[in-house]
């Protein structure tokens, strides 16, 4: 059997765990974001004709000016008799809502309310304290977050024709469990039921086993305490598979404490200006409309008006 699995970084993960259990079957992916597929292009395209069972997350025509990444060109490509089956490319920000991109502050700075309190000026050490205060967030802000993602997935799930689908996973759990290392890095038991979906989808007997080896636990972020203590609140006794981690996880670095790793991270936010800082945040659309909704909520944050927009 060949098959193929097209899409972002999550192609890795999900080729890594069809092999657990189909050892024996011809298991190739191009992660459609990187290099590889673009020097390659010709092997791609073989690739595709010839698989058995194509994976592909919803790529959107236009990708990068190259018409054969699109889901578009798979569908008209796959050769006869072949199985194409859609799968998201799992995001979900609900339980990392200031997780920001701002690395050209610093390849720590991922943290878009920790770059407000360094606009503002506020000392390192206040700030991490602010930040690791259970009542960062008001339970009506977290709520509101977690909601805006549940329902910006499932638009997309509807939009982009999702074959196999965790969307109500994502929706049931969502509210007490951390199912994502990062924003766009999934948890070995969120990918683990993706395909266990497929399977089904493609009425065969395999199954992945909910617990073993997670394939994308780095960089890892534990929920902010705010997060983590609404979450914990009033929540079932947690699965053995959840990721029990509670430090900070980074490529090329040990593991830190949480209050390390953010003290290191205001350091770095240190060494810019507020205007430079300001700069960032309005260039990285996650920063600037999650600062907007803390200003507009009346965010018990400092000076966190600025953000407001009418």
């Amino acid at each position: 059997m060949k098959v193929h699995i097209h899409g972002n970084c999550q192609s890795y993960v999900l080729s890594h765990m069809l092999k657990e259990v189909c050892p024996d079957w011809d298991v190739t992916f191009y992660e459609v974001h990187a290099e590889p597929i673009m020097q390659n292009l010709a092997d791609y395209r073989a690739l595709i004709g010839a698989a058995d069972i194509v994976l592909s997350q919803p790529i959107h025509h236009g990708y990068r000016s190259t018409a054969e990444l699109s889901l578009r060109w798979i569908r008209d490509h796959v050769k006869p008799g072949a199985a194409l089956i859609v799968i998201p490319a799992l995001h979900f920000s609900g339980h990392h809502p200031e997780f920001a991109a701002l690395a050209r502050l610093g390849d720590l700075c991922q943290n878009s309310v920790a770059a407000h309190l360094a606009t503002i000026g506020m000392a390192s050490d206040r700030a991490v304290d602010l930040l690791l205060s259970a009542d960062l967030f008001d339970d009506a802000t977290i709520r509101t977050e977690i909601d805006l993602q549940l329902v910006e997935m499932n638009r997309r799930e509807t939009s982009d024709g999702i074959d196999a689908s965790v969307a109500d996973i994502i929706t049931s759990q969502a509210v007490w469990f951390q199912l994502f290392h990062i924003v766009n890095h999934p948890t070995r038991a969120l990918c683990a039921y993706l395909m266990n979906r497929v399977f089904e989808r493609l009425d065969m007997r395999h199954r992945i086993a909910i617990a073993g080896t997670d394939y994308m636990d780095n960089p890892h972020l534990p929920m902010c305490p705010a997060i983590a203590r609404f979450c914990s609140a009033n929540g079932p006794e947690p699965p053995d598979w959840l990721p029990r981690e509670p430090r900070v996880l980074m490529p090329n670095r040990y593991p830190a404490e949480v209050p390390e790793y953010l003290a290191e991270m205001m350091q770095q936010l240190g060494r810019h200006t507020a205007a430079d800082i300001k700069d960032a945040i309005a260039a990285d659309w996650r920063s600037s409309e999650f600062l907007g909704r803390l200003a507009k909520s009346g965010a018990a944050i400092p000076e966190i008006e600025i953000w407001r927009r009418e």
